[in-house]
């Protein structure tokens, strides 16, 4: 088993307003033969920036398929929160809590790595009113990608 902890500090230099912001969060994970999973929380506490406090807890998995040089990586999470501002806290939480999901199928070969993934989030289009979000990232889409590593 092995136990993670991270403190993240976002700084955004050159805005009008203020919006930088920490965040800290813990996670296990174990390994079991090919599967390797994860479960975690991320928090942020209350601050002016992001309109109230956030939580994220998720859970991933991944796991080699035998036989083949392929890996299936899956994760899910939730995000929820107090509100103080309900405009900025639309820049961490879209709609007010929301879930995620990712499924993925990757090759990876030496330094290079070939996948697809499958995104997706509960958040409406419709339910985002705020300067600070964007309604094109609500939904569902296919991702393909390309990663090459030194």
């Amino acid at each position: 088993m092995r136990i993670r902890t991270d403190a993240t500090g976002h700084a955004f230099a050159g805005v009008r307003s203020r919006m930088d912001y920490v965040e800290a969060g813990v996670s296990a994970s174990y390994a079991y033969g090919p599967l390797y999973a994860t479960v975690g929380v991320i928090g942020a506490p209350s601050q002016r920036a992001i309109g109230g406090s956030n939580v994220y807890v998720y859970a991933n998995a991944n796991a080699g398929i035998p036989g083949t040089p392929l890996t299936m990586l899956t994760e899910v999470g939730h995000s929820s929160g107090s509100v103080r501002d309900p405009s900025r806290v639309q820049r961490l939480r879209p709609g007010g809590s929301y879930t995620n999901w990712r499924l993925c199928l990757e090759h990876r070969r030496n330094s290079l790595t070939i996948g697809v993934d499958y995104l997706g989030t509960d958040v409406s289009r419709t339910a985002i009113a705020s300067k600070f979000a964007d309604r094109r990232n609500a939904g569902d889409r296919i991702l393909g990608r390309v990663q090459v590593s030194f």
